[in-house]
């Protein structure tokens, strides 16, 4: 019968045992989510206070009228698009503060791009000023350097490194890669499948703003040539009247000119 008993007392103690482990293993993973929670809801208050300060930072900027944004994760680092004026802006927080780049359509000279540093797509200007510039940077000079970029060896079905990269006429700081995709990344995953469709519609604006330039500049030299012709046939017509160029040499001239 004394056994009995302390049989009983010992499951009993046992039975207790469990019960203080189970409850405190509640207490301790419940704790753990009120304070994930908490962790979590804090992130993303700082987060969203991140983003609004970056998007008040560009809608501030003069003469820029955000028609379309991006913002990368963490809010610090934004894109933007002004449509109408045809301006490109970068906005990066540097510390307490925020630095911007506003380009204009007529400062871009090509846009390209790279996945794990192999050329996906590339728009260029083609016009001889434009075309003089681009080939200059990416054969001559710091070619060797803005020509490409460097990459990890790319694996089967696997993604590393997803850039834009916009070339201006600007010589101190001719660059601007714009990074949609950092480290590994299944290309079957709907975020890789994501960052390379936004990729390519912000190379599309590029784009749409190279194109834009040329547009603007045939025109000028359309005009250009329009308002000098007559000029230059008075000239041409005075060195025949003179005698510097015969009349045969004149009508070879003057058709070169029509042409």
């Amino acid at each position: 019968m004394e056994m009995w008993e302390r049989g009983d007392i010992f499951g009993l103690w046992i039975e207790i045992t469990l019960i203080i482990w189970v409850a405190a293993f509640l207490i301790k993973g419940l704790s753990y989510f009120i304070f994930s929670e908490k962790r979590q809801k804090e992130y993303l208050n700082t987060l969203n206070a991140k983003i609004r300060e970056t998007k008040d930072f560009i809608r501030k900027i003069p003469d820029f009228n955000v028609t379309d944004q991006f913002m990368f994760a963490g809010g610090d680092w934004a894109i933007a698009i002004d449509e109408s004026r045809g301006k490109f802006c970068e906005a990066k927080r540097e510390g307490s503060s925020f630095v911007k780049r506003v380009i204009s359509y007529q400062e871009i000279l090509s846009s390209e791009l790279f996945e794990d540093g192999e050329l996906i797509v590339k728009t260029e200007r083609s016009s001889q000023i434009g075309g003089a510039i681009v080939g200059g940077l990416l054969l001559g000079g710091v070619g060797t350097v803005i020509g490409g970029l460097s990459g990890k060896k790319r694996q089967q079905n696997k993604i590393n490194d997803l850039t834009l990269r916009i070339v201006v006429n600007d010589q101190m700081n001719p660059l601007l890669d714009i990074r949609f995709l950092e480290g590994e990344t299944d290309k079957n995953n709907e975020f890789y499948k994501y960052c390379l469709e936004t990729a390519r519609k912000w190379q599309a604006r590029m784009e749409i703003l190279i194109k834009r330039a040329e547009r603007e500049e045939a025109f000028r030299r359309t005009e250009t040539n329009t308002v000098s012709l007559p000029d230059e046939l008075k000239k041409l017509a005075e060195l025949k009247n003179v005698g510097v160029i015969t009349d045969e040499e004149f009508n070879v001239l003057k058709g070169k000119m029509l042409n």
